[in-house]
């Protein structure tokens, strides 16, 4: 593939990096951007010596890779601010990878050693995004999140399970989106994704929540604009965790349109939300478009989480240490949209 070409809906289409976020938005909700050979291999150099400080300062070293970025691939950096304004899901292909891929980490913890040149990698493209990584108590301790196979988690709907599939959902929905901040610090604003291990038969999916509004009626958004949903926190946060009741549609209805929706977390407070969230899994299993990532070790995935629903379909691991294996990064454009925390560590939200 040539560094000017673009991957849309699985045709190469030839476009100048500046015209990628004009093509029409109606084939998909998803932006491919190819790194050139040389713009990768200068990258690499660049980051070769950097000292990675993520659980000293995420925001600086991820910042620290994003200038290396822009001075490695300018024009391709200017491209992808330009199509986060249009596009919910960007891909990023060609970034440096390492020579051996990691052993998929059964226990749920990422080896930033194996994973270095993809950790810097991943807080580039989110720095270049102005998105900073944060991590959630409960949850990790650390802005790295291994989405794999973990044998404790059997059964649970969450991204260390595996035998149940995720239904269609936006990561973190019980917490504030435009709500004031009462309890809980609010919602990731993106999602981003280093794959060290893809699966070709298990594709992420996603749906952007514009085509969603579009298949609603004016009466069904109208019933998800009321605070009517009960919200519980993910299974991957364990028990303890009082339900919220929150918006399906939070914000405007607009081109920007904003969803939250767990429909394996959520139920309805009333008759009519809970007849609303039936409403929605049949249109989002009917004939609705859903957009498939397929992806390949080295890409980066950012998804809008508030643009965005995405879901993954259940699978047997193999064990063997070569299963399914991203590294995630929750993002936020605010970060001081938070809850007090030990100002010692601010990237770590209550």
């Amino acid at each position: 593939m040539l560094p000017d070409q673009l991957c849309l809906d699985d045709r190469l289409v030839s476009a100048p990096y500046g015209a990628l976020a004009e093509l029409d938005s109606r084939h998909t909700a998803i932006l491919w951007l190819n790194v050139a050979e040389s713009e990768s291999r200068a990258f690499a150099q660049m980051t070769a010596t950097s000292r990675m400080a993520w659980d000293e300062n995420p925001a600086a070293w991820s910042g620290q890779s994003a200038a290396a970025l822009e001075r490695a691939a300018r024009t391709l950096v200017r491209s992808l601010r330009a199509a986060w304004r249009t596009r919910p899901v960007l891909v990023v292909r060609g970034l440096p990878v390492a020579p051996i891929p990691p052993v998929t980490p059964y226990g749920g913890v990422v080896d930033v050693t194996a994973s270095r040149q993809s950790i810097i990698n991943l807080g580039a493209v989110l720095a270049c995004l102005n998105l900073h990584p944060v991590a959630y108590a409960g949850e990790a301790t650390s802005v790295l999140h291994a989405v794999c196979p973990v044998s404790r988690a059997a059964g649970e709907v969450s991204s260390h399970g595996f035998d149940a599939a995720l239904p269609f959902h936006t990561d973190y929905a019980d917490r504030p989106i435009d709500e004031p901040v009462v309890d809980r610090s609010p919602a990731a604003a993106a999602l981003g994704f280093a794959v060290e291990r893809a699966e070709p038969a298990i594709p992420m999916e996603c749906v952007p929540t514009a085509r969603l509004m579009r298949a609603l009626s004016p009466g069904q958004i109208a019933i998800g604009r009321r605070e009517e949903f009960v919200v519980q926190a993910p299974a991957i946060f364990g028990g303890g965790q009082s339900a919220q009741i929150r918006r399906l549609f939070p914000g405007d209805t607009g081109p920007g349109f904003r969803c939250r929706l767990n429909l394996g977390r959520m139920t309805g407070a009333t008759a009519r939300a809970a007849r609303l969230l039936r409403e929605i899994h049949d249109i989002l299993s009917g004939e609705i478009v859903t957009d498939e990532i397929h992806v390949r070790r080295g890409d980066i995935v950012v998804m809008d989480n508030r643009r965005t629903i995405h879901r993954r379909a259940s699978f047997r691991p193999r064990w063997d240490g070569t299963d399914r294996y991203f590294i995630r990064m929750s993002a936020t454009r605010d970060p001081l949209a938070r809850l007090p925390s030990d100002p010692r560590r601010p990237w770590v939200w209550t």
